[in-house]
């Protein structure tokens, strides 16, 4: 009760700032109930509205481990190449998500491996490095990924993964043996 009391203030404006086939997509994506998602899609809604992030349903969808919801609004023609607040689109949630069968989805769908996010240029080449997600990464390289954020960004990801979230030499020697490097980018 005290919790909800402290909280009470916020929850208005977050609800009324979420879009309903953002939230559909959220629920869908934690609790595998796709159901609303598919009942807004019939009644009209609008497949690619954003909540105040710039986050669409399809970058909702993403982020869970399952692609069905992904399937479902690629099928009601959401548009694949929209992009949040940050520029950071479906795929790169999907990546951040470690479902490689999501990833493949959006692949398949035609989503675009070189888009880079603001401020530092993090693909999602990057974010499935960071997340340690084999499957995504070699989908990703064979979809034709290539390391394209600046050396500074890529000692930053470097450091984070040698505290304990994966071997960046391996996943960086593999991106370069599929990319062979492109005048001053890739450097590692």
């Amino acid at each position: 009760a005290l919790l909800a009391a402290l909280l009470a203030p916020c929850l208005p404006a977050l609800a009324g700032d979420l879009p309903a086939i953002v939230e559909a997509a959220n629920s869908g994506a934690y609790s595998g109930d796709w159901a609303t998602l598919r009942s807004l899609i019939a009644s009209g809604a609008s497949i690619d509205q954003s909540d105040d992030g710039g986050r669409t349903a399809l970058m909702a969808a993403a982020r869970s481990k399952s692609p069905e919801g992904v399937k479902i609004l690629l099928a009601a023609h959401a548009q694949i190449g929209l992009t949040d607040r940050d520029q950071e689109t479906a795929l790169m949630y999907a990546a951040q998500g470690g479902s490689s069968a999501t990833v493949r989805v959006l692949l398949a769908a035609g989503a675009n491996v070189q888009a880079a996010s603001l401020p530092v240029g993090m693909t999602a080449l990057l974010y499935a490095a960071l997340s340690c997600n084999e499957p995504s990464l070699a989908a990703l390289l064979k979809a034709g990924a290539k390391i394209s954020a600046r050396a500074r960004d890529m000692r930053m990801m470097k450091i984070k993964m040698q505290g304990g979230f994966g071997d960046f030499d391996a996943y960086a020697e593999a991106a370069k043996a599929a990319n062979p490097p492109e005048g001053e980018r890739q450097e590692i």
